[in-house]
Formats: structure tokens, C-alpha cells, sequence
């Protein structure tokens, strides 16, 4: 599917804390893993963090980084509580001590769906991008409104993760389209299949349309960066606009 693809692909591990997983994930040449190191004290966070990037790097492979835990649990990772929140300066710190490529901070955000309205961080994001030049990721996107996305892109958000929306988007289609087949009793898996692929393009292509740079944001969170890594997410390494993970 990769080599006919039209698009660069990047196979991504999301949320794990699970070194071995890693360790897996490396040796199979995916092309970035999240190293989830929430739930361990900054000490040791630090170190973990550095003996996953020098792993990762050493395979052409980029490493993003959570320390301070982002509230709410998916595929079974995380937990609905604030357990370790550091200052921006000891996050940045720590990402330069350890040797991540991208940092992902609490922002206001939560994994899941909002029951109210978050109170959101974006001037939380622009002090990050004062103080490093590595990417800066927004989890738990979906339920934000375009200008809410905006609002972050502009001060400096390079990646935004949408996992519920897609989830949801993914199994609504497919129970819609199965509850047709129970009416028709026409029980035919490639509709099923053509139908979700069809709900799902048409979700991920309202977010491309909401997430593509304006001029303002081209001038802040989207300004030129260059992969230290050598990843395998078909990048050369050179310089770019758009942060490629």
C-alpha cells in the first residue's frame, strides 16, 4: 500500500510506555513511536527518554516525547489524572537532555471525548516554541473547533494527534452500514468496507482543510525545520516547511 501511495506515509507508534514494544517497533523499521514516559518521575523519564532516542536514532527513527502526563486514557494508556506537570522550561530541558525530536505537553487538551468545554493552553504552546525548535504536538483533538485549531497552529503547534474522532467516525459508519444490511438482508462486506473507507476519507479530509498552514501560521509554528534523525517517513533530511511526522 506504501509503494502506491501518491503521499509520503509514516507508520507511527502512539502512546506506549512499554520499552519492549519499542524495542519491536524499531527493529521492524516503523517510522516514528511516541515514548510514553508519563508515568515515571522526571529523573527517570529523562534517562528512559534518552536510551529510547538513541535506540530509535540509531534506526533512522524520530521519538516524541510525553513526560507530564496528558489527562485522559486511550487504548487503555493514560489516566484522568494530573499525575506529574512540570514548567515549560523543565520540559524543554528535559527533551534537550534526552535527545527527543518532538515534545508533547499538556496543552488543555484530554484523550477522549469532552464533556465540557477544556480550558485551552495555547499561549502555553507559544512559550514552548520561544524556548526550542522542536516540534511541538497537540493531543486530543478532537471536539476543537477550527478556530480553537487555529489557535494553536498559530502559536506553534506542528502536529495535531485526532484518534476518537477517527474511532468513532470508523464504527458509526460500520454500524450504520450493517443495520442496512439487517433491513435489505444483502450482507455484502466490500459495501461495508467501501462505506467506511468513504466516512473516514471524508472526516480526515475536513481536518486537512482546517489544518493546512496560513500565512500566519507559516511564519510561526510551520517555520522551516530539519530532521536531525534521518527518518524512513520518505524525508531526505532536508530542509522543510511542514514538520514531515
Amino acid at each position: 500500500a506504501v509503494s502506491d501511495s501518491r503521499v509520503p506515509v509514516a507508520l507511527h507508534l502512539d502512546h506506549c510506555p512499554e520499552r519492549r514494544v519499542i524495542e519491536d517497533v524499531v527493529a521492524a523499521g516503523w517510522s516514528s513511536v511516541l515514548f510514553d514516559a508519563s508515568n515515571r518521575d522526571l529523573e527517570t523519564a529523562i534517562r528512559e527518554s534518552r536510551e529510547v532516542a538513541e535506540l530509535a536514532h540509531a534506526h533512522g527513527i524520530g521519538v516524541e516525547s510525553e513526560i507530564e502526563n496528558i489527562v485522559g486514557v486511550e487504548d487503555g494508556v493514560g489516566s484522568d489524572v494530573i499525575a506529574h506537570a512540570y514548567s515549560a522550561q523543565q520540559v524543554v530541558e528535559a527533551a534537550q537532555a534526552s535527545g527527543i525530536d518532538l515534545i508533547a505537553p499538556q496543552l488543555g487538551t484530554a484523550h477522549g471525548v469532552y464533556h465540557g468545554r477544556p480550558k485551552l493552553l495555547p499561549e502555553r504552546a507559544r512559550e514552548f516554541r520561544a524556548l526550542s525548535d522542536k516540534p511541538i504536538v497537540l493531543h486530543g483533538g478532537t471536539g476543537l473547533t477550527t478556530q480553537e485549531f487555529q489557535a494553536f497552529i498559530e502559536a506553534g503547534v506542528s502536529k495535531i494527534n485526532i484518534s476518537t474522532e477517527l474511532k468513532m467516525t470508523y464504527m458509526k459508519s460500520a454500524l450504520a452500514s450493517l443495520r442496512r444490511c439487517e433491513q435489505t438482508q444483502e450482507w455484502d462486506p466490500p459495501t461495508l468496507f467501501n462505506e467506511i473507507g468513504g466516512a473516514v476519507e471524508t472526516m480526515a479530509v475536513g481536518f486537512f482543510e482546517i489544518f493546512w498552514p496560513t500565512p500566519s501560521a507559516m511564519a510561526t509554528g510551520w517555520r522551516s525545520t530539519r530532521c536531525s534523525t534521518n527518518c524512513r517517513s520518505r524525508c531526505t533530511g532536508a530542509t522543510t516547511s511542514t514538520p514531515h511526522w
